[in-house]
């Protein structure tokens, strides 16, 4: 297994990118820096992220400190997957086996577009307290989770900073961990940022329906912010947006679990959530199935009849109309009886009434 550089050794080659990166337009690039100069960069589970600028261009840059297997073969088939989609929800990308040198050695490296925008958890920090905010970013999220599974790709490692928030949209940055259809299923080479994973997960879950969970938690993740922002004031620690992995591990001795078990419009979500918690991650549901369980009632469906017609009393064919006519001037059994005379003058003025009645609900019935 090759050797890769550690993060000192990154910084020190990457501070002059004109000997670092072999890509001519990353070479002629500037690195972006700190106050005292040094390079800012991003750690990760297998790469180190720099930002280079490069005349009007911007470039997120990856340089990797671990061994990922078969990364150069990963790469490709996430180009050839998600390069004819030409999606707001990703950036463009190139692998390059051969892009940053390190003293006498070169390294591979993916330079990315440069997503402009806050990232997810930037995003938060300044809107938290905005609940239509939440409520839109929400959707957002319901889009994107659609968008995947209806191209069975998955992203693998949903968290606060590998999505971008732009343009009312989300955008996936770090493909590293990322499934599409052509791979193997059960091949996986990450985990994803435990606040937002399954804590059932291993590399043999690898497949299109690994971010099922993570969607789930930041969508009520999200809901319960927009009930009460101080959910995020009191268990956001930078990290996360509400849970960590404590409260999937044990959800019934969880704090966050015992607050958001109190808002009522959120119950049955909040119990339905830690009962996936518990189940084995083959048994979480998508986001779309969890969210149409939980999904207001719209009233049952329900035959209808016309106000004082019982369901089943009229002919099968026979319209409410022509059925009320029918009924017009017969007895009704167990009626009291009245003077003949008081009776026809009552008969005539109620065949009136009923008549406009059933001429109004005609009318109604018809343009329904």
């Amino acid at each position: 297994m090759k050797r890769y550089p550690a993060i000192a050794e990154y910084n020190q080659s990457a501070q002059n990118p004109a000997t670092a990166f072999t890509d001519s337009e990353l070479a002629a690039g500037r690195l972006a820096t700190s106050a005292l100069g040094l390079p800012i960069v991003l750690g990760g589970g297998f790469a180190l992220t720099y930002t280079v600028s490069s005349k009007a261009r911007k470039f997120a840059v990856r340089c990797f400190h671990r061994y990922v297997p078969d990364l150069k073969y990963r790469y490709a088939q996430i180009s050839d997957a998600i390069g004819g989609l030409r999606s707001e929800h990703f950036v463009s990308f190139e692998y390059q086996p051969k892009g940053v040198r390190v003293r006498s050695q070169f390294y591979p490296v993916v330079k990315m577009a440069w997503a402009e925008g806050p990232t997810l958890g930037v995003f938060l920090e300044d809107n938290y307290d905005d609940a239509a905010a939440m409520r839109s970013l929400s959707s957002s999220f319901h889009e994107l989770a659609r968008f995947l599974a209806g191209h069975g790709i998955a992203h693998g490692d949903l968290d606060n900073g590998n999505l971008v928030v732009r343009n009312g949209s989300l955008t996936l940055v770090d493909y590293d961990g990322m499934y599409v259809p052509a791979m193997r299923l059960g091949d996986g080479n990450e985990l994803g940022h435990a606040p937002f994973q399954h804590p059932g997960r291993t590399p043999g879950h690898f497949g299109p329906r690994i971010d099922d969970f993570s969607f789930i938690l930041i969508d009520l993740s999200l809901d319960a912010i927009a009930h009460d922002q101080t959910l995020y004031e009191r268990f956001c620690n930078g990290d996360n947006i509400l849970f960590q992995k404590s409260d999937f591990e044990n959800p019934q001795k969880s704090p966050l679990f015992r607050e958001l078990r109190r808002i009522g419009p959120l119950a049955d979500k909040v119990e339905d959530f830690a009962s996936i918690c518990k189940r084995r991650i083959k048994k979480v549901p998508s986001l779309e199935a969890f969210l149409a369980r939980h999904a207001k009632p719209g009233g049952a469906a329900v035959r209808q009849t016309t106000r004082g017609v019982p369901a089943g009393s009229r002919p099968e064919g026979m319209s409410n109309l022509d059925y009320i006519k029918s009924t017009l001037g017969k007895s009704t059994p167990g009626r009291s009886q009245i003077p003949q005379s008081s009776r026809i003058g009552n008969q005539t003025s109620n065949r009136f009434w009923l008549f406009v009645v059933a001429l109004i609900l005609g009318l109604v019935l018809t343009n329904l």
